[in-house]
């Protein structure tokens, strides 16, 4: 790891320190709405409009950034973020009586969310080479499952010590909301800049076959909608199902997080000695199953046998399923680094993501409305998780077809 620059160093304790943050909050989050929803649908519906506000704010920091830093777009991110945080604790009770408050909570958390995420991505795929990225998200991903062991086990002792789950959940996102505050400062560190060159949008939207370089940019987009289709359970749907799994103990649901993320640093170590470059295709193809079939199982098995399995599929899944798609991306990116402003390609990336995403979310409300209350989550679950697979094998069939590999 001692050939990684300072500023993929910098990027991996931005992640870590932020991961830290979204396992004890952004998990909590959606358990604590949902304690006053009570409705499924609705957090999809929260999920979604949050998702929603990506690609119009992805595009206005890469606009800032051009003109400035990435730094400052991360900054804030960082800023709405803690904003929304704040809001939550302003508002409370009335979650109780007034449900359609959390849509103002989704919109500024997608607004935080968009600037962060342009900039984050955007500064990995900067700072990182094609000869340390395998190295680099292996790194990312082992610090980033220690913070996911070390937040929930935090989380655990702030909750027993509270005078009840929700109020322990009040006490954790206080806590993160410091922690955003001075993470910002953490931000403007990094010093990697954008291009100054304008970047085109709707010309990176364009998808074509005309030459290599575009078959493989083709072959990423359509993957990546296809990925956010099973992403979006990840978002939401899969933590609420463990939640409730558990009998809805916040200690227990900790606890099982904690457990899983040591199980997924594991991997990610063995993922940094072990996945060859030429082999990527091959082992996000393989992963893809474990991916699908963990999600399948909860929402069959609505227990804690279901919960385990999911967890624990998931966790030695996810280092190879997630550095491989990460690796398909940054590559189609790459190939435009000489002559392009590349924030472009990955504001790009990030709205086909969304776009998936949001199908996703979409779907399981529309199957809540023409399917029983008892049938609905297993059948859209079980069809949005074969997206994994979907969109693996349409990487593996594009990549032969097309000798890019």
């Amino acid at each position: 790891m001692n050939h990684l620059s300072g500023d993929e160093y910098k990027m991996t304790a931005i992640n870590c320190i932020y991961n830290l943050c979204s396992v004890m909050a952004a998990v909590f989050m959606n358990v604590y709405l949902y304690i006053y929803t009570g409705s499924l649908v609705m957090m999809a519906l929260y999920t979604a409009i949050r998702i929603a506000m990506f690609p119009p704010f992805f595009v206005l920091a890469g606009k800032i950034a051009q003109r400035y830093r990435f730094s400052h777009t991360l900054s804030i991110g960082l800023f709405f973020l803690a904003v929304q945080l704040a809001t939550v604790l302003f508002l409370n009770d009335r979650f109780g009586s007034s449900p359609w408050l959390v849509y103002i909570v989704a919109l500024i958390y997608g607004i935080g969310e968009g600037f962060f995420w342009c900039s984050v991505t955007s500064l990995n795929q900067l700072v990182s080479k094609p000869a340390t990225r395998t190295a680099f998200l292996s790194l990312m991903g082992i610090f980033n499952n220690i913070t996911s062991i070390i937040g929930p086990l935090l989380a655990v002792f702030i909750i027993r010590f509270s005078g009840s789950d929700t109020a322990g959940y009040l006490t954790i996102f206080k806590l993160v909301l410091v922690v955003y505050i001075l993470l910002i400062f953490v931000a403007f560190q990094v010093k990697a800049k954008a291009r100054p060159q304008d970047f085109h949008f709707w010309k990176c939207m364009t998808l074509s076959n005309k030459d290599a370089r575009e078959i493989r940019w083709r072959t990423n987009s359509i993957s990546t909608v296809l990925f956010g289709f099973s992403n979006s359970l990840s978002l939401m749907l899969s933590g609420l199902l463990i939640y409730n799994a558990t009998g809805g103990s916040g200690s227990i649901y900790s606890t099982l997080l904690s457990i899983f993320a040591l199980l997924t640093i594991m991997a990610y170590f063995y993922c940094s000695k072990k996945m060859a470059k030429e082999k990527v295709v091959h082992y996000y193809t393989a992963s893809s199953f474990w991916i699908a079939s963990s999600t399948i199982v909860l929402a069959l098995v609505p227990n804690l046998f279901g919960a385990l399995y999911q967890g624990i599929s998931n966790a030695l899944a996810s280092a190879f399923y997630g550095n491989a798609y990460s690796l398909v991306g940054m590559d189609a990116i790459g190939a435009y680094e000489a002559d392009e402003n590349i924030t472009g390609r990955v504001i790009a990336r990030e709205t086909y993501l969304s776009i998936g995403r949001c199908l996703g979310m979409s779907f399981i409300v529309f199957a809540s409305m023409i399917l029983p209350a008892n049938e609905y989550l297993p059948v859209s679950v079980t069809i949005l998780s074969l997206f994994s697979v979907i969109a693996s094998q349409y990487v593996r069939l594009s990549y032969k077809k097309f000798h890019l590999q």
